[in-house]
């Protein structure tokens, strides 16, 4: 009787934690995986911004936005204070649309950012805090490609004048997205790894792009990303900015550079559980 008890309990423990391990959400999005995926539409409106500083000391940048909409054919437009965003591309899914090419010259991103997304019958209004965006990452000497060692950078976050970020952590993104590619003649491997908002360095093992010898060419980009749900799941505000750094075989064109990214490799894989 007593084994059957133990057995008994132990049976209920376990069915304990599994419901509780269901129930709870994870507090990361995650942000690792490629492509257009279904779990895009598991938020109604995601709002991307790929912010390029041209001051950050008066929060200045200019600014490329995406946008995605759930829906039946739907027919989206978004404001940003007071300018209506024009997008260059509409594509249709089976789930709805995401809208390319739309841009926001010198957006002030120190004071909070007024949008109205309209829906169908639905009007969303809102501010984006101050402390969505994330700051620029600053690299100041890239080490350079040598394909017998790990590859190792190390960046900062620019401090703001009041406020040491790295005393104070949690003001700095809210994670940081590593996406590398080492490339031979026949094929490529390409990392993505989505660490800590906290982190300011990243090792690669010399060992990933063993297969691919010799190599021709390798980049490594820092995306900082911040978030914000908004809306009760309705609306999703993103904001990434980065750092980006080419080696090419054979010559010295090793640099630092802003490459044109395609954010929703990113976005689209964020989970439904950043709800506020």
């Amino acid at each position: 009787m007593k084994n059957t008890l133990s057995v008994l309990l132990l049976m209920v423990l376990g069915l304990s934690v599994l419901l509780i391990s269901s129930c709870a959400k994870p507090t990361v999005p995650n942000f690792e995986e490629y492509g257009i995926p279904s779990s895009v539409w598991d938020y109604e409106h995601v709002v991307w911004f790929d912010l390029n500083y041209v001051d950050q000391a008066k929060g200045r940048a200019n600014v490329d936005i995406w946008m995605s909409v759930k829906g039946e054919n739907p027919n989206a437009t978004l404001m940003i204070v007071s300018d209506d965003i024009v997008f260059d591309e509409i594509i249709s899914y089976s789930e709805g649309k995401i809208y390319h090419g739309g841009n926001y010259e010198l957006l002030n991103l120190d004071q909070a950012v007024t949008y109205e997304i309209k829906s169908g019958e639905n009007t969303y209004t809102g501010e984006i805090a101050k402390n969505t965006w994330p700051q620029k990452v600053l690299v100041d000497n890239w080490p350079v490609f040598d394909p017998d060692i790990n590859y190792s950078p190390s960046w900062t976050i620019p401090l703001d004048p009041e406020v040491n970020l790295e005393l104070d952590p949690e003001l700095g993104p809210d994670l940081h997205v590593i996406d590398a590619d080492a490339y031979g003649e026949d094929t490529d491997i390409e990392i993505i790894r989505q660490i800590e908002g906290t982190k300011r360095t990243y090792t690669l093992d010399k060992t990933i792009w063993n297969p691919i010898k010799p190599i021709e060419g390798f980049y490594f980009s820092i995306n900082a990303i911040g978030y914000e749900m908004v809306k009760k799941n309705k609306v999703l505000v993103v904001g990434v900015t980065g750092s980006y750094y080419d080696w090419y075989e054979n010559t010295s064109k090793d640099q630092a550079i802003q490459r044109n990214i395609q954010p929703f490799r990113f976005m689209d894989q964020i989970q439904q559980d950043i709800n506020k």
